[in-house]
């Protein structure tokens, strides 16, 4: 990847992680500090290309991060499957790198997640943190969660169920409120274990 196309994906991850929606194209040349909207165009189309994106040519936010399923196998090193909204849900995407914590953790169902956001901040999990996850489908009431809403929508939050058929997830930000949803539209896709601060 061109340093060019790097700037330009991490400029959308992190409009996306603060809006909720993708940038125009004349946000993302701003964002990165160039003029052009054909410039940007090309980044994008080199992006899609190497699928990091995908396009709907039908809306003007028609940008969206590919999704991943948030599930890794740890063979040595954990895989580093992409980030984790910790605010507004977002898309995950998948990265190619892996980090060697097999010393600290031993199982084939561990996997880390890098944190977007400060909805979490209470439980002392911040913007640019790495959750370590353990990949299952279930929970307790109180659990951090990776859920996924819609089938494509990633948040790290506190999960309570509410019988018959409902799911709240809690941030731990006063600053923020809980969501409800049907339990049809939640997918548990683990459970957070651990975290640590690179730096």
């Amino acid at each position: 990847m061109k340093d060019s196309e790097r700037k330009t994906l991490q400029f959308i991850e992190q409009f996306v992680a603060e809006h909720g929606f993708s940038p125009k194209l004349q946000e993302i040349a701003k964002g990165i500090g160039i003029t052009s909207r054909g410039t940007v165009s090309r980044y994008i189309d080199g992006l899609i290309e190497q699928g990091h994106l995908k396009k709907d040519g039908k809306k003007s936010r028609g940008l969206n991060l590919l999704q991943t399923a948030l599930q890794g196998k740890l063979i040595a090193p954990l895989p580093l499957l992409g980030f984790i909204a910790a605010g507004k849900p977002i898309e995950a995407i998948e990265q190619e790198e892996v980090l060697d914590l097999s010393s600290l953790l031993q199982g084939s169902d561990h996997y880390v997640l890098r944190v977007r956001g400060y909805s979490m901040q209470d439980e002392g999990i911040l913007d640019g943190d790495y959750v370590i996850c353990q990949s299952q489908k279930t929970a307790e009431n109180g659990d951090i969660v990776v859920a996924l809403i819609d089938e494509h929508e990633a948040t790290l939050k506190h999960l309570y169920w509410q019988p018959p058929d409902q799911i709240k997830l809690v941030p731990a930000n006063e600053a923020m409120q809980p969501q409800v949803y049907h339990i049809d539209r939640i997918t548990i896709q683990g459970v957070v274990k651990g975290l640590f601060r690179a730096g």
